[in-house]
């Protein structure tokens, strides 16, 4: 009997040991192909749209140092962070960005180069009417006072905010939407006319009722808390690496400015304050000042970091 035990946990053993050494043993290979492939970028797409997020993948460069991996994707640089076996940069291509082609570029601690190409598409811009709702009429204010303000107001407010460059990651899982519904009601990239004027919709209107409850998409840090005339009260998240999310015409703010938040969690109520028709929830995303489509940027992050 006690042989028999002993037997029985002499093959377990074995059977254990045995499939350890074959995990080893395939590691060993993949580190070792790995290598004999040596670094190599991955794009999410070769041809990339105004307004669309790119991810860069860095392959084969595990044990390099990290000071190696800043590149640039024209002018601008590029810095990547560790995400398991890889690294990985998010870039923006701005609403606006020059369409045509355009260069990424990275040079290793190595001293290998490696370049890529890609080719920047217009995107499909809708044109809509600039309503300006009853309140601001009531006010005095149109359509070419109202784009004015914003212009220079609200919107040099917030750039003051998006230039701020945080060197570290402050996320490590996918994104969330920031509403228990997605409700496209004001498409990114709108061409908003009036005969006095027009702007661009650089976020997405998403349709919700007063006071619902409003989500950061993931963890960072609140950057700007504020009442502005035109984006109403406003919250603004560091997500790192010049990745910023904003929630704006909120009727209450629960956070509060240098605070650090988690995905999920609620960091304002759903309202119609400043330049808005109705309740509402404006959602904007920026990439190192570049304004990209929140809906394409959750997608695309989401596809490479679960």
């Amino acid at each position: 009997m006690q042989r028999s035990f002993l037997k029985s946990n002499f093959w377990a053993l074995n059977n254990i040991l045995f499939f350890a050494a074959g995990i080893t043993v395939v590691v060993s290979l993949f580190f070792a192909w790995e290598f004999i492939k040596g670094p190599r970028l991955v794009f999410s797409g070769e041809k990339v749209e105004q307004g669309d997020t790119l991810i860069v993948r860095l392959d084969g460069s595990w044990n390099a140092p990290l000071e190696a991996r800043f590149g640039t994707f024209g002018t601008k640089p590029v810095l990547f962070f560790r995400h398991w076996l890889s690294f990985f940069a998010i870039i923006g291509i701005d609403a606006k960005s020059k369409l045509g082609e355009i260069s990424f570029y990275i040079k290793l601690i190595s001293g290998k180069e490696l370049t890529r190409k890609l080719t920047i598409l217009p995107r499909s811009v809708n044109k809509t009417k600039l309503t300006i709702p009853q309140k601001m009429i009531n006010q005095g204010i149109g359509a070419a006072v109202l784009i004015d303000n914003i212009i220079s107001g609200d919107k040099p407010t917030l750039n003051s905010v998006f230039k701020i460059f945080t060197p570290e990651i402050g996320f490590n899982k996918s994104f969330v939407e920031p509403l228990n519904e997605w409700i496209d009601v004001g498409n990114f990239g709108n061409l908003r006319q009036s005969p006095e004027g027009s702007i661009i919709h650089l976020g997405v209107d998403l349709k919700a009722n007063l006071g619902d409850p409003v989500f950061s998409v993931n963890d960072g840090i609140i950057q700007f808390v504020g009442k502005l005339p035109n984006y109403g009260k406003t919250v603004i998240i560091d997500h790192g690496l010049g990745i910023f999310s904003g929630y704006l015409h909120l009727s209450e703010i629960k956070s509060v400015v240098n605070s650090k938040v988690k995905k999920g969690e609620i960091i304002g109520l759903v309202g119609s304050t400043g330049y808005s028709l109705a309740p509402h929830l404006h959602f904007t995303v920026k990439i190192n000042e570049a304004s990209v489509d929140p809906r394409k940027f959750l997608d695309t992050v989401n596809g490479f970091i679960k």
